[in-house]
């Protein structure tokens, strides 16, 4: 067994607004992308990450919205998906403005080296997500399906990033705050 370090600790938090992402395709949603230096990540290693906002939507054309952790990108949209959403519905009843939203993502290191690997789950609840009562409102899950555990090389820094995909122009999402935290 590995000795590590017991202490949480924050390893990322940004400051201000990040962009307004009001194009469709996919975007990067975060801050900046994220440098995990070489080493760092090791088998047991806990990660969590907590991204906060605001979403808009028009009322008839709502669309939907793909959100993703990408992993090794240098773009922040290119890199390794390692988990994505399922095509998120939008609240199509009325116009939404400035709807909360909150990302919770983490992340647990199963091996390390150059062929080590990655598994990672988490939920977001968001303020205008479609839902037959506003007492209905349930987190959704990324990955839409099982957790998978994806192939990394923790023997070299990589950039992580978390982006988004509007299915049409007359949404936008915004990131207003975003922490990434080890947890040992």
């Amino acid at each position: 067994m590995r000795e590590t370090q017991k202490d949480r600790y924050v390893i990322f938090s940004s400051v201000g607004d990040g962009s307004t992402l009001t194009n469709s395709g996919e975007q990067m949603l975060s801050h900046q992308i994220i440098t995990i230096p070489a080493g760092f990540i090791q088998a047991g290693k806990v990660l969590k990450a907590t991204l906060m906002g605001k979403a808009s939507n028009a009322s008839t054309t709502p669309g939907t919205l793909l959100l993703r952790v990408r992993w090794n990108t240098t773009t922040g949209i290119n890199g390794t998906a390692m988990a994505a959403s399922a095509a998120l519905t939008q609240l199509a009843a009325s116009t939404q403005t400035d709807k909360t939203w909150v990302w919770i993502q983490y992340f647990n290191c199963i091996a390390d080296g150059t062929s080590g690997a990655m598994r990672c789950i988490g939920t977001i609840i968001r303020g205008n997500r479609e839902a037959a009562a506003v007492t209905d409102i349930t987190p959704d899950l990324i990955p839409a399906s099982a957790a998978a555990d994806v192939t990394i090389n923790t023997t070299i820094p990589v950039g992580l990033s978390f982006t988004a995909s509007p299915s049409l122009t007359t949404a936008s999402i915004t990131c207003q705050f975003m922490v990434l935290e080890a947890l040992n």
